[in-house]
């Protein structure tokens, strides 16, 4: 070989050696850059899905709340239904002609009233049912604890009113039966010893 095709090809091997060099160092900087992209990605998938586990959580959460919420109302429902049920049965037992079905409203209304203090009409016809069975004196006792449990709730200004009216109506028709004005007050007292 001539020395100016060596001179030549040394000079294109040198230059194709820079080249080459050059190339490899660009690409590795691309490469790199590629690379510091992909992982910010990454970690910004993680942060991601960081938060959606979080938010599936929560929603979780507010899953199980609104199911108490509504196991709660279901249970509400439930026993305001068996409460009406009982105030309607109440209501014919009162109405009846046998001893038996008033008793039973008494039994019934007083546990009813236990539960539902202020509830006017339990209370009044927990009053009725006592005036049934010729027992004025509870129906006093009934009704007092009733107003009692009202008075300072101004949204039970009515059935205060009511509560006052039916109890002034029995004390008088105990009050016809002969029986002196302090039965009256020991029954309105008595509502200290009604649990």
């Amino acid at each position: 070989m001539k020395v100016g095709s060596a001179i030549a090809l040394t000079g294109m091997m040198l230059a194709g050696g820079f080249i080459a060099r050059r190339v490899m160092v660009v690409a590795a900087d691309r490469l790199e850059k590629e690379i510091s992209k992909t992982q910010r990605n990454v970690e910004q998938t993680q942060r991601n899905v960081e938060q959606t586990q979080r938010n599936v959580e929560q929603t979780q959460q507010k899953v199980e709340q609104t199911q108490r919420e509504v196991q709660s109302a279901r249970a509400v429902t439930q026993q305001e239904f068996e409460d009406q049920k009982i105030i309607t049965s109440a209501i014919a037992w009162i109405g009846g002609k046998h001893a038996q079905e008033h008793l039973r409203a008494v039994d019934e209304l007083s546990a009813l009233a236990s539960r539902r203090p202020k509830d006017r009409a339990v209370a009044i016809l927990l009053g009725r049912a006592y005036r049934k069975v010729g027992q004025l004196p509870q129906a006093i006792i009934a009704l007092s604890q009733f107003i009692t449990d009202v008075e300072t709730d101004p949204d039970r200004k009515h059935a205060y009113a009511d509560a006052l009216y039916n109890r002034a109506c029995y004390e008088s028709l105990l009050a016809a039966t002969g029986q002196s004005a302090d039965l009256c007050a020991s029954c309105r007292s008595g509502i200290s010893t009604v649990s």
